[in-house]
């Protein structure tokens, strides 16, 4: 969808239009509850991040008190992959002693 928008069609603009505005919804509910420094667009998304991040942050100018930094994840598709591995070593670290890990 992304690469369509790219090439100038019209349908995929709409959409991506639409993407841009449930995020600008999502990164402002965040926004206002947690007041978070950062804001990391991570997965599929990011690697279309040029495309979404400016006009997110535009529809966000006057719209909540302050805008959070919003930036590409690094990771692409393994941030989830990654995630759910730092989460079970989270939650098994007190009970499994690796030689070496700390």
């Amino acid at each position: 969808m992304f690469k369509a928008a790219r090439l100038g069609e019209a349908w995929a603009q709409q959409v991506v239009d639409e993407t841009v505005d449930y995020l600008a919804f999502a990164v402002a509910v965040i926004s206002t509850v947690l007041d978070p420094e950062v804001i990391v667009l991570g997965g599929g998304v990011a690697r279309s991040a040029d495309m979404l991040i400016d006009p997110i942050l535009n529809r966000l100018d006057g719209v909540i008190p302050v805008r959070p930094n919003l930036i590409q994840s690094k990771l692409g598709l393994k941030a989830a992959v990654l995630g759910a591995i730092m989460l079970v070593l989270d939650t098994t670290m007190d009970y499994v002693t690796v030689e070496g890990i700390r």
